[in-house]
């Protein structure tokens, strides 16, 4: 792939264009540059594309962006000993910019990205066990420094919502009567609205987090904000702590949406249950669980 020359655009962008052709160029930087631009507000990985990008940028920079260009960039990561996920999430930033240039200038696309990503190994499944879970919520609870934590682990451990889909929750889209939250497609990884139900234990640590508000920081937008009313962006120190006085080994933040899905598999959940409430693109990759659910087998099996 190269580029052709349009009205609306300084790039060449043509599938069969001659290679000795001086004007076969492609400004990566000028690429990546627009896309993180026009998606910062919605994308909530932008953090982690804009660290991608650098890797991009550092090796096609002068390159035309062909199929060719993007094997040998995945080479040269996994040379380096960069994982299959790490490689396949910058190449689908590549991807995703190239699309989103196309669509943008009416450019026809026949995308270099396409079929070149790496297989990776079968996903990570860490659960906790009864006693585990509730160590790690005494455990956070017991932190003085971060009162909002152990609200946190129970709303992540409920709900199975990521990270930032909670750092990011602002009062305005929790209803506490319809026991839901909201989230947008702003909010979300996969660009998709979401109503997140709240079940007894996720309802009560948002109202604890609630009447803590109401009392000290009544004006504050988000759920979780420090005692100077600031959203809190991180909670991995803490976290990390309340693992270790819980003597917990193995197990992070993301984990906990692991827990999540893995109690709901082998409480007979179907899978399409789990993909719904964890808000995964495809059934792939909620299908990890499946062997979780042991009952539902063995239900299924006494039928013949």
């Amino acid at each position: 792939m190269s580029y052709r020359r349009t009205p609306k655009s300084p790039y060449w962008y043509t599938s069969h264009a001659d290679p000795g052709d001086p004007t076969e160029i492609t400004d990566i930087l000028e690429i990546v540059t627009e896309f993180l631009a026009d998606t910062a507000c919605r994308r909530p990985s932008h953090a982690a594309d804009k660290s991608r990008a650098k890797h991009l940028v550092a090796f096609l920079t002068g390159k035309t962006i062909t199929r060719e260009n993007v094997l040998a960039y995945r080479e040269d990561r996994r040379l380096q000993g960069i994982g299959a996920g790490t490689i396949n999430k910058e190449i689908g930033l590549l991807s995703s910019a190239l699309e989103h240039q196309a669509a943008k200038h009416g450019w026809r696309l026949d995308n270099p990205c396409h079929g070149v990503r790496l297989r990776e190994p079968p996903g990570r499944v860490r659960f906790l066990s009864d006693d585990e879970r509730a160590a790690l919520i005494q455990a956070a609870r017991e932190n003085q420094h971060a009162p909002w934590l152990a609200p946190f682990i129970r709303l992540a451990l409920n709900t199975g919502m990521r990270k930032g889909e909670l750092l990011n929750l602002e009062w305005q889209r929790v209803d506490l009567s319809g026991q839901t939250v909201y989230l947008t497609d702003k909010h979300t990884k996969t660009d998709r609205p979401r109503l997140v139900p709240l079940n007894q234990d996720a309802l009560a640590a948002i109202r604890e987090l609630r009447t803590h508000h109401q009392l000290t920081l009544p004006t504050a937008p988000w759920v979780f904000v420090n005692n100077n009313g600031q959203r809190i962006k991180d909670v991995r120190r803490s976290f990390k702590a309340a693992c270790l006085a819980a003597g917990i080994s193995d197990f992070t933040i993301h984990d906990e949406r692991h827990d999540c899905a893995s109690r709901l598999a082998r409480a007979g959940e179907s899978l399409y249950v789990i993909k719904a409430l964890l808000g995964h693109e495809t059934i792939q990759t909620t299908e990890r669980y499946a062997h979780l659910a042991i009952d539902n087998i063995r239900r299924s099996v006494d039928k013949l």
